[in-house]
């Protein structure tokens, strides 16, 4: 169908289908699926390197709009002239100009996925790397096993009955501040891109 009316395709759903082979599409057309050579680009990382971009990891309370959120703090970024590359463990990121990153049960180090980023990300020519991850459980304790060499981390959780949203930023293991979020308007997140930025170039 695609074919007939000359489009390429998006595939951002959550299943994963069988993929015709490669060579069929690159004669008629484009596919983006969120696993084609995932796995590919991981094994060439999987001895990691040290970081040569400032990486902020965020970690999200399922319920909350992360994509509106990472929205405005992109924009905060773009802003102050920061080319900010941000991607999201859910296949619709594609659909708001972000990358899809899979963490799966075939992905066991978290530095896996860090050493994939900061390469694409040096590619990209990009100043800022941000990996958000839904916190999930499990991937606490994943991370603290294998913890990545990031600059920041963020925990981002929603306040039941409320548009509050509760923030931990932390560093090398160590708690920085607590803040609350009272709801994802411009102004909040703004300050909040300020402290970051504060504490990556400082």
């Amino acid at each position: 169908m695609a074919i007939q009316y000359g489009k390429h395709v998006v595939y951002a759903g959550e299943r994963q289908y069988s993929i015709p082979t490669p060579g069929f599409f690159s004669r008629h057309l484009r596919l983006w699926h969120g696993k084609i050579d995932l796995q590919g680009e991981l094994e060439k990382f999987k001895e990691g390197k040290s970081l040569e971009l400032p990486f902020v990891a965020i970690y999200y309370d399922g319920e909350m709009d992360i994509f509106y959120f990472l929205h405005l703090l992109k924009l905060s970024f773009v802003r102050d002239g920061y080319h900010c590359w941000v991607a999201v463990d859910q296949s619709r990121a594609v659909l708001h100009d972000m990358e899809y990153i899979c963490f799966s049960r075939t992905v066991n180090r978290m530095e896996e996925l860090v050493c994939y980023c900061d390469r694409i990300a040096s590619m990209a020519h990009t100043d800022v790397v941000i990996l958000c991850l839904e916190a999930r459980q499990g991937l606490d304790g994943l991370r603290k096993q294998n913890s990545p060499d990031t600059e920041l981390e963020l925990w981002l959780q929603t306040t039941e009955g409320s548009e509050d949203i509760r923030i931990s930023i932390g560093s090398n293991n160590k708690l920085l501040e607590k803040r609350t979020l009272q709801g994802l308007n411009v102004e909040a997140i703004d300050a909040l891109y300020k402290y970051i930025e504060y504490l990556l170039v400082n």
